[in-house]
């Protein structure tokens, strides 16, 4: 049953992590960015020319259009972040099973891996829960009540004002020795 609230007589479907999905990916796209361009100067132990920059930067491209696809309301969009929210948190499991049979984790990914781990599996979840697929399928109507609900410029900020630190962060994580 989709989750909705009324507002003056008119019901209004609200999606289920939403907003987490969207940060989740514009975050790994601010890593991206963040790891390509400090490569170019040899910051964050990385070393890498124009060539690194843009293996970076064309993946961090493609998942900010994902995410705006999600803000947006783009069905496409949603199956394909559940689709990478699963694989990572497939490779997430497939490392802690590393870790738990006798190897090592480096501190560098310790935060990586508690995404992996946690927020990833969360994210698939919600996008799957019913109340989210009915958002987005009235989102993908012509009417667009629910996409001036999560498309208004305090909304896009407050996506980038969590996306950009938590993406910041991560590269800094992973730059740790050890």
């Amino acid at each position: 049953m989709a989750q909705s609230t009324s507002r003056a007589g008119v019901t209004v479907v609200t999606p289920a992590g939403l907003g987490v999905a969207v940060v989740f990916l514009w975050a790994l796209a601010t890593q991206l960015t963040t790891q390509g361009i400090a490569g170019l100067f040899g910051g964050l132990g990385l070393h890498h020319g124009v060539g690194g920059l843009l293996a970076r930067l064309l993946p961090a491209a493609l998942l900010l259009a994902i995410g705006e696809g999600l803000r947006q309301g783009r069905t496409w969009a949603r199956w394909t972040a559940i689709a990478l929210a699963l694989l990572v948190s497939v490779s997430g499991v497939l490392r802690a099973l590393a870790v738990a049979t006798g190897h090592g984790l480096p501190h560098r990914v310790v935060l990586s891996l508690l995404i992996e781990l946690t927020f990833a599996p969360w994210i698939a979840l919600r996008l799957s829960a019913p109340r989210t697929a009915a958002w987005f399928a009235l989102a993908s109507d012509r009417g667009g009540a629910p996409r001036a609900v999560r498309t208004g410029p305090r909304w896009l900020a407050a996506l980038l004002v969590w996306s950009v630190p938590w993406g910041v962060a991560v590269a800094l994580s992973q730059s740790l020795h050890g």
